[in-house]
């Protein structure tokens, strides 16, 4: 008998677990796989398998794989974002004591400092950390796994902890794409500590937080921890800026965090007005720097539920592009990951492509600008090696002839006339040669070696 799965009680859970959904899938794999309806309005009826001359289906686990895999995610460079990273089961493992403030401060500016990330605010409660930041650098996921990483080790030496200390669901990233967007999310980080019913003033949290005072000119301090850390390794002390957004300048610090302000008093308001229809009472901060780190939080919270990918407010029609940008990416993402899975090798993923490009050493579209852009410049370096002193002129001028004699006698190869073929092409398209190029090289050299004559 096959087992449907763990079954699960109460309205907060979604209505159809894994398991369920698991054993849906396979069946319904049966179906399809045997003449079943077509495939839906922009759904591929060609799986990748199948451009490739295999025609085995998919299997029910594999499908169900495929459904719970998480959608690709544009990492772009200068974009802004609220980050979001929960305990597990919602333990109150960040307890807001003077140990963990520290510690807090100390990882997240280090991390910061080594991935170019700048720190907007942020607010650390008991149970998950809220940061606002941008990404300079397009290294966004680097950055969470670094700090993540160091954050739940420096955790469990102190909580003295065994098991995980983050939550096993994805750290939800939410792209911030207009000013007011920025400066609402941040009152929202930091008035947290109301609305959930702690304290009845945001400045009263005693956990790590930002201040709005510091943006653009304040900073933070922080000693190294006594736990996990080696004191040879890390710097004694590391010292956090809080940066304005880019694109505001000097002359507008004052605005922004009159607006920082304006917004942190809107959502205390809100905080308070829910606390008291609920009929709660606040916590206070004395009693949260004593709460058990081993306890839980009690309050209701729905699981699973929507998680944005961006955020706009106060412009019209962001919403609207937001919406075209991103399903654009994601329709190039997947055009590019099927033919991926076709077995072409030269492909080129959109820009902002995070894991395909830099785990897997695949080319995108930035990338590839880039390189055009670096070829353009070299050409005209040589172009403009007249106006050089002599002696770099004359290098230029005598290496020329050997590029060319070394050419034409490449030429005489089938890797040479591939390179030949690239040069003509140029540009964008001599990227897609190179590879194919590099690869019969290979073979070409390896059935030599063997006494054996390679195919064209």
């Amino acid at each position: 008998m096959t087992n449907p799965g763990p079954r699960f009680a109460g309205p907060s859970l979604s209505p159809a677990p894994f398991g369920r959904r698991l054993i849906a899938l396979g069946n319904r794999s049966a179906k399809n796989n045997a003449g079943g309806p077509p495939p839906a309005a922009g759904e591929s009826a060609v799986s990748p398998l199948q451009l490739r001359g295999i025609t085995r289906p998919l299997s029910g686990m594999q499908r169900a794989m495929r459904a719970e895999m998480s959608r690709p995610r544009q990492v772009l460079p200068g974009s802004t974002y609220l980050v979001t990273r929960r305990t597990l089961r919602r333990h109150c493992l960040f307890r807001p004591d003077s140990e963990m403030r520290g510690l807090i401060v100390y990882l997240l500016t280090v991390s910061a400092q080594r991935s170019g990330i700048l720190v907007h605010g942020f607010c650390a409660m008991s149970t998950h950390v809220h940061l606002v930041v941008t990404d300079t650098r397009g290294e966004l996921p680097a950055f969470l796994e670094y700090f993540h990483r160091l954050l739940a080790l420096t955790t469990k030496v102190l909580r003295k902890w065994q098991g995980a200390v983050l939550d096993h669901e994805q750290t939800s990233v939410v792209r911030l794409e207009t000013s007011e967007a920025i400066f609402d999310k941040i009152g929202y980080v930091l008035a947290n500590p109301v609305a959930a019913g702690l304290v009845r003033y945001a400045r009263d949290w005693p956990g790590a937080k930002s201040h709005p005072n510091d943006l653009g000119g304040g900073a933070m301090t922080a000693a190294r921890p006594d736990v996990y850390l080696d004191a040879a390794r890390w710097p004694e002390t590391a010292e956090l800026a809080l940066a304005l957004p880019v694109g505001v300048e000097d002359h507008e610090a004052d605005a922004w965090r009159a607006a920082v302000k304006e917004s942190i008093a809107e959502h205390e308001a809100r905080g308070r007005a829910e606390v008291e229809r609920k009929g709660w009472k606040f916590l206070g901060a004395e009693r949260a720097e004593r709460v058990s780190p081993y306890d839980r939080a009690t309050s209701y919270e729905a699981i699973r539920g929507r998680n944005p990918t961006f955020a706009v407010s106060g412009v019209t029609g962001a919403y609207a592009a937001a919406v075209r940008a991103l399903r654009e990416f994601r329709r190039a993402y997947a055009e590019a990951r099927a033919r991926w899975r076709a077995g072409f090798r030269e492909v080129v993923f959109p820009a902002g492509t995070w894991w395909m490009v830099r785990r897997n050493g695949f080319a995108h579209e930035a990338g590839r600008a880039a390189r055009a852009q670096e070829h353009r410049r070299s050409d005209s370096h040589l172009q403009g090696a007249s106006d050089r002193p002599a002696a770099h002129a004359r290098l230029s001028v005598a290496r020329r002839p050997r590029q060319r004699d070394s050419r034409a006698h490449a030429r005489a190869s089938p890797a040479g006339r591939l390179e030949h073929h690239a040069d003509i092409l140029g540009g964008d398209d001599r990227a897609l040669v190179l590879p194919l190029q590099e690869a019969r090289a290979r073979r070409h050299h390896a059935a030599s070696a063997l006494g054996h004559r390679p195919c064209a």
